[in-house]
């Protein structure tokens, strides 16, 4: 797949989910003192991040989250769309329909760069991803 590519122009973009609440399963405690029993916090945030394979490009973070809009972004004097880009859904994990939408505007973010520029994107197989009968004008993904 990629020997008609430059590694400029192979991109990889990849999931990871961040449990920020949730406690440590082990400690170096004494065998009493740990709490057994109690049922874990597993409040999560999904990130997505995109890099060509030389290094040179690296995308704004895709956050998911749970809520429309966070109560840290109302509160703050900066502009989060500026750092990352961000969605939310109820349970928040990668949908189609917002991998549909960051597909879309990476093939516009690469077309703006050089409309005659041809890149291929990397993903992994997860349900997210299965996006049929769209072609894109500058993206191949696999």
């Amino acid at each position: 797949l990629t020997k008609n590519y430059k590694k400029d122009d192979i991109y990889n973009a990849d999931e990871f989910v961040l449990f920020f609440k949730l406690l440590p399963n082990k400690t170096l405690a004494l065998k009493n003192s740990i709490n057994q029993g109690e049922k874990q916090n597993i409040e999560r945030i999904t990130g997505m991040v995109c890099c060509n394979a030389s290094g040179n490009d690296k995308l704004k973070l895709l956050i998911i989250n749970k809520s429309k809009t966070p109560h840290c972004f109302s509160r703050s004097r900066f502009n989060p769309n500026k750092l990352v880009d961000y969605n939310w859904n109820s349970k928040a994990w990668m949908t189609q329909s917002i991998f549909k939408n960051w597909l879309i505007n990476f093939n516009n973010y690469i077309k703006k760069k050089d409309k005659n520029r041809k890149v291929l994107l990397l993903v992994d197989n997860c349900a997210g991803h299965c996006i049929l009968n769209l072609d894109f004008s500058n993206v191949k993904y696999f």
